[in-house]
C-alpha cells in the first residue's frame, strides 16, 4: 500500500470560508479572461453558479472581489478588484508553500491529476506517531 499525503488549502475570515481550490480557479479564470461568461464556459460551471459564488464570497469578505463594466462591442467585462487579486495571490502562495514543504519530505507523485506526495518509510513512521 502506498502512503500518500494530499492537502486542501482554503482561506477563511472570521470562521467563514472565502476560497478553496474551486474559488481559486474561478477567480483565476475571471482574471485571465476578463469575463464571468468566459470563465463559466472554460470551467464548465454555470454563469449563475459563479455569480452566486462571487456574491457569497463578497458577503463573507465584506468587500467586492470583482468589478463589472457594462457595454457592448467588447467594452464590457469583469476584472478583479485589489481584494480579489490579493485573495488569488494569497491562495497561490499558501498552496505553493505547503506543496514545497511536502516535497521536502517525500517523493512527488500525481494522483487523479492532483499533486500528492508519496511518503518514504521514515516519514511514515513519524506521521503514524502524530496521528
Amino acid at each position: 500500500m502506498k502512503t500518500v499525503i494530499r492537502f486542501k488549502v482554503w482561506i477563511e475570515k472570521d470562521s467563514k470560508p472565502l476560497i478553496g481550490r474551486g474559488g481559486y480557479m474561478i477567480l483565476k479564470a475571471i482574471n485571465q479572461y476578463g469575463s464571468i461568461s468566459k470563465a463559466s464556459e472554460v470551467l464548465g460551471m454555470s454563469y449563475k453558479f459563479i455569480w452566486s459564488y462571487i456574491k457569497r464570497l463578497e458577503e463573507n469578505l465584506g468587500e467586492s472581489v470583482v468589478e463589472t463594466r457594462r457595454g457592448g462591442r467588447g467594452k464590457g467585462g469583469t476584472r478583479l478588484t485589489p481584494a480579489g487579486r490579493d485573495l488569488l495571490e494569497t491562495y497561490e502562495m499558501v498552496e505553493s508553500v505547503v506543496k514545497e514543504a511536502l516535497l521536502e519530505i517525500g517523493d512527488p507523485i500525481i494522483v487523479s491529476n492532483e499533486p500528492a506526495v508519496k511518503v518514504n518509510e521514515v516519514v511514515k513512521s513519524l506521521l503514524v506517531g502524530c496521528i
